[in-house]
């Protein structure tokens, strides 16, 4: 059972359908996800601000705005990285994104010195991220310069995966604590909906990562090529749950690999578990279009 709940957040794990969401197939709930969450201490993060600047750490660092007035309150942006580390200049791009829009930028880096988590048993299990993110959302809901009511969060893969469920309920639930607070919107880049039903390996069932239950704006953006975490696993589930009025958006870019603003990965290929071949291809104008997709998204 161990083994199986580090599988939600193995990012490499591909699936190759769809199912319909059902009660009576799916596994891994909130109440495991807390037992996850309690086997490594919580992240600390820093309650002053800095700028962002040429040799700039990006590890729970917490960026503002330059030129900006003493006394305004500024919304707010966490990232959450891949089951790799954050790179420098992805990262930077991203901090500095939120920047030029007036967000103070939170990269929340849950690997706590591991160098990767991307192979099971994970060294930061699904729990322990998903507390880590509402860790960095009560904190700065806690800033005096930061508005509590426009805290938004992004994730990358593995990190989709945590955004999207932060967007549930039952997730939400769970891991709130008083006074409780909610990520505005989430947006989940080259994430996907679910592992469906045996596309694990001696996994009968399907493991939820959009659920039902979502309450918050969420945005999924997908690849058309990514084979890595396949937007088809998104082609049953996302249309049922916006007939049932759930806040849910996708957006499929069509020629597009996973990783697609990973321009230090560019051109990485690499062999997954299934023997499957992987081709990360760097692509500046979906990264662009992506950027303003997202802050579209949070504008709303």
């Amino acid at each position: 059972m161990k083994q199986l709940l580090h599988l939600l957040s193995v990012a490499s794990l591909a699936c190759s359908s769809a199912l319909a969401q059902s009660p009576s197939m799916t596994k891994y709930d909130a109440s495991e996800m807390l037992t996850e969450s309690a086997r490594i201490s919580d992240l600390t993060f820093p309650s002053t601000t800095v700028e962002l600047g040429m040799f700039s750490k990006f590890s729970n660092v917490l960026f503002r705005p330059s030129g900006t007035g003493k006394d305004q309150r500024f919304p707010a942006l966490v990232l959450l990285h891949s089951c790799g580390p954050f790179r420098d200049r992805e990262t930077r791009y991203w901090v500095q994104a939120a920047l030029d829009k007036g967000y103070v930028a939170l990269p929340v880096d849950s690997l706590r010195g591991y160098e990767t988590n991307c192979i099971f048993p994970l060294r930061v299990e699904s729990g322990r991220r998903i507390k880590d993110a509402f860790d960095a959302l009560r904190h700065l809901a806690r800033l005096p310069f930061i508005d509590a009511s426009r805290i938004y969060v992004a994730g990358f893969s593995q990190g989709a995966f945590i955004a999207s469920l932060a967007s549930s309920a039952e997730v939400a639930s769970a891991f709130a604590e008083a006074p409780a607070v909610r990520y505005s919107a989430a947006v989940g880049f080259y994430g996907h909906c679910q592992y469906p039903a045996g596309s694990i390996r001696g996994i009968p069932y399907q493991i939820d990562i959009v659920r039902k239950d979502i309450d918050r704006p969420l945005l999924l953006l997908m690849g058309q090529l990514d084979n890595e975490t396949p937007p088809a696993t998104c082609e049953s589930v996302l249309p049922l749950l916006k007939s049932a009025g759930a806040p849910v958006e996708a957006h499929i870019y069509p020629d597009t690999t996973h990783c697609w603003d990973c321009v230090t990965l560019d051109g990485r290929s690499k062999t997954d578990f299934r023997g499957v071949q992987i081709i990360y291809r760097f692509d500046k104008s979906v990264t662009e279009n992506s950027r303003q997709r997202m802050f579209d998204f949070f504008a709303r």
